[in-house]
């Protein structure tokens, strides 16, 4: 989403049982002890909106996109001890360029490293615009003619793969001639829209994710749109409801299984789920939603991911919010399926403070969570 405050962002990283990471610009003296923050590098210029663990054939790296006012490089990839930006101007697309979604991907033809945000180009290639893909081999490749109109300001703040289709979300409108707004898939040769797509013109798509919830794999789509309860499901040829959905936006979601079997977690801006309450964060089981404890509180709910720090998997939220079960939780936290828990002091840096994108990523010495956003101090 459009970053209003100050471009100001750090990378840290988390550790076994208990240290934290997160992404960012600005050098932080924190050290790497338990409960305490650990910096990654001198962390990145800007706010970071994307990370992802892909392999380019050298092995496995975490990337990272970030805003950049300046058309700078903005893809990083981190070799384990210094962050290596990959060349590429992002031209302006009517407002800074920034990225949102970073998925690997591949069509047949090899694995890439699709990039996608809001620009209007990279390189001036043709066909690059809110969507490009980064081959090891050939570097930059259009996706076909990109997702971009002179209608409007095209944005994609969300990628996910399934069944052979690469599907793309955010704020976009009749593309390929058919009314498909704000999603639509990618076969490898040809984009298509998904029915008539999700919400109106002045909708978006925030999130991505597929679940089986018994009946076979689907597309879980988390939008702005009340008019389908800000959740749907698409199973490869129509759209169906969520339950009754929730009570506001969708902008984060994640399988994950508590011991109770893979559920799919929804975070967000919300206050309810299927008619009951649920602060920012609500779980779907297939049948019905029920509520993390107390949820978040003082903000919402951005990113989720799953992590083992030693004690067994859990669910992490990341956001702008300032509790989590009723405790002091300054923008991340942890769910073990019964509780939540603060991640140390968590992270601040004024009221744009934020944690964006997570991701877990072993740079040889074991696996961290990495946590990006903007924020000064941790």
């Amino acid at each position: 989403m459009t970053d209003f405050g100050p471009s100001r962002a750090l990378l840290r990283r988390v550790r076994v049982a208990c240290l934290l990471a997160a992404l960012g610009g600005v050098a932080v003296n924190a050290h790497a002890q338990c409960g305490d923050w650990e910096p990654v590098g001198t962390g990145r210029s800007g706010s970071v909106f994307a990370m992802t663990v892909f392999d380019d054939g050298s092995g496995p790296a975490l990337y990272a996109g970030q805003s950049f006012p300046n058309q700078s490089p903005g893809i990083a990839r981190w070799d384990g001890s210094a962050w290596l930006p990959f060349a590429g101007y992002f031209t302006d697309g009517g407002m800074n360029p920034s990225i949102h979604a970073l998925k690997g991907w591949n069509d047949g033809t090899g694995p890439a490293l699709y990039v996608a945000g809001i620009f209007g180009s990279v390189d001036w290639i043709p066909g690059t615009g809110n969507i490009v893909r980064l081959r090891a081999s050939t570097g930059w490749e259009p996706v076909g003619d990109g997702i971009s109109s002179y209608r409007r300001q095209e944005e994609v703040y969300a990628l996910a793969s399934l069944g052979g289709w690469l599907y793309a979300g955010g704020a976009f409108e009749e593309r390929f001639g058919n009314p498909g707004n704000n999603i639509a898939r990618w076969n490898g040769s040809a984009w298509s829209p998904l029915g008539g797509g999700v919400g109106a013109a002045w909708d978006a798509v925030f999130a991505l994710e597929v679940f089986n919830d018994g009946s076979g794999p689907a597309l879980y789509v988390g939008h702005s749109s009340w008019h389908s309860d800000f959740i749907d499901r698409w199973d490869g040829s129509s759209w169906w409801p969520v339950g009754t959905g929730v009570s506001g936006s969708v902008s984060a979601l994640k399988v994950f299984d508590d011991g109770n079997g893979p559920a799919l977690y929804a975070g967000g801006w919300f206050t309810g789920a299927g008619g009951n309450p649920a602060n920012r964060i609500a779980r779907w089981d297939g049948t019905a939603w029920s509520a993390l404890g107390e949820g978040v509180s003082g903000g919402g709910i951005n990113a989720l991911t799953v992590f083992d720090d030693g004690t067994g998997p859990a669910l992490y939220a990341g956001g702008t919010f300032t509790e989590a079960g009723g405790r002091p939780a300054s923008r991340i936290a942890r769910w073990d399926g019964t509780a939540w828990t603060p991640l140390g002091a968590g992270v601040s840096g004024g009221q744009w403070a934020a944690v964006h994108a997570m991701s877990v990523f072993d740079d040889g010495t074991g696996p961290a969570l990495y946590a990006a956003g903007r924020f000064e101090e941790a």
